[in-house]
């Protein structure tokens, strides 16, 4: 400002590196004491703002004033917009870019609405806006990932709850078909890569790497707390740390139903800590995995670190490395329920020979690694596989050559073309994709597995990606 002449400046800011100015207004009568210069990155910064008292938040009893882009300065709020669309579920918001993802943490008036993610995006650098705070003021619509990943993304937020992606997907909120890649969250509790709290909702296809980390309870790689939801086909490979209720996929489920998922990352925690799940209560785990490396003090286990009343666990395996002092076992660390069906744990690879540490073992089998690696060992506990019709024709799991790998779900694919089996490339992938050839997303022959281009349809893009890896092993 060139000179200001009996007016008062509050809470007022300018950006002395852009400007190539250290003082705010020229000349002025009174003193310009309200104007403050910031840098660049300060500028940038929410929290510039928001300690001033601007106006950032939906929930505060009137409505938001301003929204912070990605790397930019802040903007009012009726300027943010999507990539196209109405928000409607035939005409979703569309999501291109970074600064498109982080509009939709800072407009809570659209948490019910619809997204599609139409490519991948980085998010290094982005001061991200958590979607959905709590309970209160959760994300309800729907987000489709579309098969696309959201990497690099940071948010520390020691003294917060329900951090993640999503802080809290509420009644009938549901995320699908997205990865997160590199993920770096750090929260209080109730933390996840991708939700900190899936309460009444779902989640489908969804996948995470990277660090989850919470200095309280309920922490997990894909989702902190699962509470009366469905969580399907999903998968993390990222390192959780926590305290109590730390899982390598969920750190807490409650009444809710865990199917066809695994988690592979290394888990560590003081107490409740599990390969898959932390603290399994009322909920049943279904035909899922883990295989990271698990380490706590007090109720320690390969798939779970407690399995309380009602809850079931069916046709699932353990195969990480299991430490701790107390209450440790190779499958679950306390058993309250004594409902194990045709479950497996690796005795060599998890240092256990007991399958449950506190609480009955039965319907938990422990397993060498060579027995584990062997396709008879689950077939003739009549789980169904991919190249067999004995026991179904789901095609819940693959394996065909022995003493390669564990069984990996059907949806999981190593390396591009691989449908099959978990060993590389040859003849029966062809035959699967053959089999399946020209289908697409909604007809009943169609096999996602087979779609390795996850286009939605088995083509020649795909036998092409087959060609490129053909014969070569995992």
């Amino acid at each position: 400002m060139g000179h200001l002449y009996g007016e008062l400046l509050t809470a007022c800011f300018w950006d002395t590196q852009t400007s190539g100015m250290m003082d705010g207004v020229g000349s002025s009568d009174p003193d310009p004491s309200g104007a403050a210069g910031k840098t660049t990155v300060e500028m940038q910064s929410v929290s510039t703002f928001t300690d001033a008292g601007w106006d950032f938040s939906d929930t505060d009893g009137d409505a938001a004033d301003w929204w912070m882009p990605y790397k930019a300065c802040p903007r009012l709020f009726w300027e943010q917009s999507y990539g196209g669309g109405s928000g409607s579920p035939e005409n979703p918001y569309l999501i291109w870019t970074a600064q498109q993802m982080n509009a939709i943490g800072a407009n809570s008036r659209d948490w019910k609405n619809h997204f599609k993610l139409m490519t991948n995006i980085d998010m290094s650098g982005c001061l991200y806006n958590i979607i959905g705070v709590d309970y209160y003021n959760s994300f309800s619509g729907v987000f489709d990932g579309h098969g696309h990943v959201l990497s690099n993304l940071t948010i520390n937020a020691p003294s917060r709850g329900y951090v993640g992606l999503f802080g809290h997907v509420g009644t009938g909120g549901l995320v699908r078909n997205l990865g997160i890649e590199n993920v770096n969250v750090a929260g209080a509790w109730t933390v996840g890569g991708l939700v900190g709290e899936v309460y009444s909702g779902e989640i489908i296809s969804c996948y995470t790497t990277g660090t989850v980390s919470g200095n309280g309870s309920n922490v997990g790689g894909l989702a902190g707390s699962n509470y009366s939801s469905a969580i399907t086909s999903s998968c993390s490979d990222a390192a959780v740390s926590g305290v109590s209720y730390v899982g390598g996929l969920v750190g807490h489920s409650f009444s809710g139903t865990i199917t066809s998922c695994c988690a592979t990352g290394t888990v560590s925690g003081l107490s409740t800590v599990g390969g898959l799940v932390g603290y399994n209560d009322y909920t049943s785990v279904t035909t899922s995995y883990a295989a990271g490396a698990v380490s706590g003090s007090s109720s320690v286990g390969g798939l779970a670190g407690y399995n309380g009343w009602s809850s079931t666990i069916t046709s699932c395996y353990a195969a990480g490395a299991v430490s701790g002092t107390d209450q440790v076992g190779g499958f679950v660390g306390w058993d309250d329920s004594w409902t194990f069906t045709i479950c497996f744990w690796d005795m060599q690879s998890s240092g256990q020979t007991n399958g449950v540490g506190l609480g009955e073992p039965d319907g938990a089998t422990g397993k060498t690694t060579d027995q584990m690696k062997m396709l008879s060992t689950f077939t003739s506990a009549g789980w169904d596989f991919t190249n067999e019709t004995v026991n179904g024709s789901n095609d819940v799991w693959r394996m065909c050559v022995d003493e390669v790998n564990y069984p990996r779900l059907s949806w999981e694919t190593g390396m591009q073309g691989d449908f099959v089996c978990p060993d590389g490339t040859g003849v029966e992938d062809l035959e699967a994709m053959a089999t399946v050839w020209l289908t697409a997303e909604g007809q009943a022959e169609y096999r996602p597995v087979c779609d390795a281009n996850g286009d939605g349809q088995i083509t020649m893009a795909d036998f092409e990606i087959l060609a490129a890896n053909w014969m070569k092993g995992n």
